[in-house]
């Protein structure tokens, strides 16, 4: 079983607390980070650390999310009363 798989085991509202508080994460991350900067004084190597494994998560988490995406198989309707003729 894939993790994609794995995770979709859990209810739909776990889910979305868990992307939840990834975003939350990055946002305090990205504050930190701007902080040490604003001040600037040298980051620490846990900041250093912390920024690629975040990242290597939101792949992870990005084709989760997409992986959960119905697709519909019929194309949209177009609404003709709106389009401009040359």
């Amino acid at each position: 079983m894939n993790p994609a798989e794995t995770i979709r085991l859990l209810p739909a509202k776990w889910r979305l607390v868990c992307y939840a508080v990834f975003a939350v994460l990055g946002a305090v991350l990205m504050a930190i980070q701007v902080g040490y900067a604003a001040a600037e004084i040298g980051q620490p190597i846990w900041l250093t650390v912390a920024w690629p494994v975040y990242g290597s998560l939101g792949t992870s988490f990005g084709l989760l999310a997409g992986s959960n995406v119905t697709r519909d198989k019929t194309p949209p309707a177009t609404d003709t009363s709106t389009q401009t003729t040359f």
